[in-house]
């Protein structure tokens, strides 16, 4: 324990360690602009470009239908609600997959700039393990 005439300013820095990045809120509504123009992201090629913005795209629908604004009030349960909402449209372990990646690292991406201090509640989620015969590469029968 810290000597007694030091607490104070433990517990003042503690406090504005905390509440600092709650005055960063970053409205999700916002997320795939700043992760665009964010230097700490990947560089992929035009078409996985479009593909990520079809994901963002889907997610901050799912979003703002569930009355979700900001990064902030998006948890580990909020997260996996999504992935079950993504699982039940019937897409494949591949493109499950693929949604819950890009998410996990859009997250790590926009944590400071969202003024996040949690953990990323992607990070929980597990993979699905490809099913064989399926996908648009699966063999015609």
């Amino acid at each position: 324990m810290p000597p007694a005439d030091s607490r104070p300013a433990l517990a003042l820095k503690l406090s504005n360690r905390i509440l600092e990045p709650q005055g960063r809120k970053l409205a999700i509504s916002q997320g795939w602009n700043i992760w665009l123009g964010s230097a700490n992201r990947s560089t992929p090629k035009e078409r996985t470009l479009r593909g990520y913005q079809s994901i963002w795209e889907r997610f901050a629908d799912w979003a703002d239908r569930k009355g979700l604004k900001s990064f902030h009030e998006l948890d580990e349960a909020t997260a996996l609600a999504y992935a079950d909402d993504l699982w039940v449209s019937n897409v494949t372990p591949a493109t499950y997959n693929a949604h819950i990646q890009f998410l996990r690292s859009q997250w790590a991406c926009l944590r400071i700039p969202a003024g996040l201090s949690e953990p990323n509640p992607w990070s929980s989620l597990k993979s699905k393990a490809p099913v064989p015969n399926t996908g648009r590469r699966a063999p015609h029968l």
